[in-house]
């Protein structure tokens, strides 16, 4: 096997690499529900999958929901697995100032998210 084809046979090794692991990561990505919940006007975005006992996630600096990827796969069978996008990242809303990022209003972002399922829940549980 000559130099070009060594290099030839590496791409197309790489290539089929990444895209099995597109494709075992797509499930996720393809089959959440997305929605907002509203916590004084701002927008939180999340991503669901399964039903059971709800699960909230909560990303760090610098990701966002689908960073629980593998987390949401494994647990989506027995629980209702939510991963928030906190405000100012991905599809969260953005708003200006550094006053609104303080903890309490980052902390009350995932409360929001909580409580809207806890709503939902008494409501259809009645």
């Amino acid at each position: 096997m000559n130099r070009l084809q060594r290099m030839a046979t590496r791409i197309l090794v790489t290539t089929g690499m990444l895209t099995t692991a597109s494709t075992l990561h797509a499930d996720v990505w393809d089959s959440a529900t997305h929605g907002y919940a509203d916590n004084d006007g701002v927008r939180i975005h999340y991503a669901t999958v399964g039903e059971g006992p709800q699960m909230v996630m909560i990303h760090g600096f610098p990701d966002f929901w689908y960073s629980w990827r593998h987390q949401m796969e494994g647990l989506q069978d027995e629980y209702q697995v939510v991963a928030v996008d906190q405000r100012g990242y991905n599809l969260s809303d953005q708003p200006a100032g550094d006053e609104n990022y303080d903890m309490r209003l980052l902390t009350a972002d995932a409360a929001e998210r909580v409580t809207e399922t806890l709503r939902w829940w008494l409501g259809a549980h009645r």
